[in-house]
């Protein structure tokens, strides 16, 4: 009897011990689990607001850029001081923006009808225009990465010309 009452006792510390250590690990895991997924949140959320800091400083530098060349643009119709600037120098102000910022794709910019220099009649089908002659220039860089130029397609149809028809 007294070998079984040691055998019943040590049984029964030993499955106290085991389910003591069964809960202890469990709650152990499920404590770190439950740290470790709020450390990779952390973690993931600062990456993206690094990414996204990122996004936000070359957004604004094209955003920059675009409101400069527009401000110089509207100076041509400035009635108080006019410039006097043919759609050559207007063309090679738009390719060096380009060509002096290499995360640009492209420049462009789109005028109403005779609106640049009352000669969209002279520039119809010529490189840079479209058949009606438009100042609509395009400067993009190929697969190439080389700067060319090409006229702005599809500005004024609905969708796809909304970038040009909304703000218009």
């Amino acid at each position: 009897k007294c070998r079984s009452f040691k055998s019943r006792l040590i049984f029964g510390m030993g499955i106290s011990v085991f389910l003591v250590l069964g809960v202890l690990i469990t709650y152990t895991s499920i404590s770190l689990r439950s740290v470790l997924i709020e450390d990779c949140k952390k973690q993931a959320m600062s990456t993206a607001k690094e990414f996204a800091g990122r996004v936000e400083l070359k957004l604004e530098e094209a955003l920059i850029a675009g409101r400069t060349v527009a401000q110089a643009f509207s100076g041509i119709k400035d009635e108080d001081t006019p410039l006097d600037i043919g759609r050559d120098p207007a063309n090679e102000i738009l390719k060096n923006v380009l060509k002096e910022n290499q995360s640009f794709l492209g420049i462009f910019t789109v005028w109403e009808p005779d609106a640049f220099d009352q000669m969209d009649a002279a520039y119809a089908g010529l490189e840079g225009h479209d058949e009606t002659g438009r100042y609509i220039s395009y400067w993009v860089r190929n697969r190439n990465n080389e700067i060319v130029m090409e006229p702005n397609v599809k500005y004024d149809e609905e969708g796809i010309g909304d970038y040009y028809l909304v703000p218009k």
